[in-house]
């Protein structure tokens, strides 16, 4: 039945069912919280007598127990939390956070960056081994030292792209539940002027995060692809100075 569900009905009639379920899932917390607070012993709380209690009304009770579960925290916001959220679906039934899709096709955007600065390791790759080794040897430069600054720079830049990729959406969860909890103050809040201020730039988020990432990452790129071919290229002073570094070392008895 949920699978015929699925296909019948399209994606924003689901996501508003998510909402609903999130709405009941919070109501039905609130009360089981609420029920918990008025029982005799509750988990995690401190043992007392069953005489103290008897002597208690159920305010009382509950106002002791309130007091033994006051430091009782709960997990909520994070990297990995996000993720696991998203996975399980809790993250839609139980938080009730929409994510949209324009932050959804940004984050693919953001995914294909990954790819291009592959991609274009490779080329950079392949362009060095159909370059002639004569013309590398009046510049007294080694098609391996330009493989290793290549390779690092590829990395390097990868793994900026990916990590960018990587935090964007829960960043965006974590955004959202500081504006539920207060965090960030909203709207009792003077300075919540500047959040209204402007709100047509939004539109440029797309291309910013495309084109963010895309810069972040070539930036990266180049310079670490450019430091190890200086320790790499046997002419540059930083090279000079590792050897001279590694070669004293042993006669000094440097650990």
């Amino acid at each position: 039945f949920r699978q015929l569900t699925k296909v019948l009905t399209n994606g924003m009639v689901r996501k508003e069912a998510q909402t609903k379920r999130a709405a009941v899932f919070k109501v039905r917390r609130l009360v089981d919280n609420a029920k918990d607070l008025h029982e005799d012993f509750i988990p995690g709380g401190v043992e007392r007598s069953k005489s103290l209690h008897s002597r208690l009304n159920a305010t009382g009770r509950a106002l002791l127990n309130y007091h033994d579960l006051e430091e009782v925290r709960m997990e909520s916001g994070g990297l990995w939390w996000a993720w696991k959220k998203m996975l399980n679906n809790s993250i839609f039934i139980e938080e009730g956070i929409w994510i949209h899709g324009r932050l959804i096709a940004a984050n693919a955007y953001e995914v294909l960056v990954c790819f291009l600065v592959f991609f274009t390791g490779l080329l950079f790759l392949k362009s060095v081994r159909d370059l002639d080794d004569q013309d590398l040897e009046d510049f007294q430069i080694k098609k391996n030292q330009l493989r290793i600054s290549i390779i690092v720079g590829g990395v390097a830049g990868l793994f900026a792209a990916f990590r960018i990729a990587f935090v964007n959406i829960p960043s965006a969860i974590c955004t959202i539940l500081q504006f539920r909890t207060g965090v960030i103050p909203s709207l009792g809040n003077r300075s919540f002027r500047k959040y209204r201020f402007a709100v047509d730039l939004v539109s440029q988020l797309f291309g910013a995060q495309f084109f963010g990432v895309m810069v972040t990452a070539y930036v990266v790129f180049f310079i670490f692809g450019g430091i190890a071919f200086l320790f790499a290229y046997e002419v540059s002073t930083l090279s000079l100075c590792s050897r001279s570094v590694v070669w004293r070392c042993p006669q000094h008895r440097c650990f």
